[in-house]
């Protein structure tokens, strides 16, 4: 990958989870699933700024590019494919909380 993809403002450090919103992740994850920016925004039912902003926030946080837009959408960069399959599984987690907490109850 070309090093200009990389956001030089700002490394990715350990008190990334301290200031990151998990909405963030949520609008990628939409974005990955739908194959692009107009999409993810329909799905979400947000304005398509708000989608390109939290786009640009999270790379922001996460110091690289996620994806490249192209004529049919977006494609994932190796990084975005690895932030897509961590908020995946971020996401099966928290859905299967309720049900975690209810078996510790149980015990």
């Amino acid at each position: 990958m070309p090093s200009a993809s990389r956001n030089k403002s700002r490394p990715l450090d350990s008190a990334l989870f301290q200031r990151i919103d998990l909405n963030l992740f949520k609008i990628f994850k939409e974005i990955a699933h739908a194959g692009g920016i107009g999409a993810a925004a329909r799905r979400l039912n947000i304005q398509q700024p708000a989608v390109s902003l939290a786009l640009k926030r999270l790379e922001a946080h996460v110091g690289t590019s996620l994806c490249i837009r192209n004529a049919r959408g977006i494609a994932l960069t190796p990084a975005g494919r690895i932030v897509s399959g961590f908020a995946d599984h971020l996401f099966q987690e928290v859905r299967s909380l309720p049900n975690a907490l209810s078996a510790a109850e149980g015990d």
